[in-house]
């Protein structure tokens, strides 16, 4: 059995690997990051390269998450648990489903917290907090008319920075 022969098999299991990795990941579209970088793979063509040789494009480079342009309207969501996450520039409703986390981000209009044992430091607090989970710490250095719409779970705190 040749290398070539195998190739097609190994770009198959590196799309699946790297579509799996991107499952760990939250980007603010995953639907549009696993379905553009399975296919392209899926069918590229068998290399030319002679028997024996490494052929660095039949394994697709690993993409970057899309941290940049987020839209505003969707909100982003953090599955992840112990771990330093950054609310991206531009998303104002966040929901972290996730628990231990430290999170950063810029002015946020809503936040629902369902994990517990959250530390959440936003710039600005505009509009609406909600939790479930418990434990969790949200501090503003700025807030505008913002209102707490559920607390369901427990030792959960909102404060300012002064």
């Amino acid at each position: 059995m040749s290398i070539k022969s195998l190739l097609p098999a190994a770009a198959a299991v590196a799309v699946a690997a790297l579509a799996l990795t991107g499952c760990t990941q939250n980007n603010a579209a995953p639907a549009e990051s696993s379905s553009s970088s399975a296919a392209p793979a899926a069918s590229a063509p068998a290399s030319s390269a002679p028997a024996g040789s490494a052929d660095s494009s039949a394994t697709p480079a690993p993409a970057a998450p899309s941290a940049g342009a987020a839209d505003a309207s969707a909100p982003i969501t953090f599955d992840e648990s112990n771990q330093h996450l950054t609310i991206p520039a531009g998303v104002t409703k966040v929901i972290v489903n996730g628990s231990n986390n430290a999170i950063e981000g810029g002015s946020v209009a809503d936040i629902t917290v369902n994990g517990s044992n959250n530390d959440i430091h936003v710039e600005a607090l505009t509009a609406t907090a909600a939790f479930t989970g418990s434990n969790n710490t949200i501090t503003f250095e700025k807030a505008t008319n913002f209102k707490v719409t559920s607390d369901t779970g427990a030792n959960n705190t909102i404060e300012g920075v002064e």
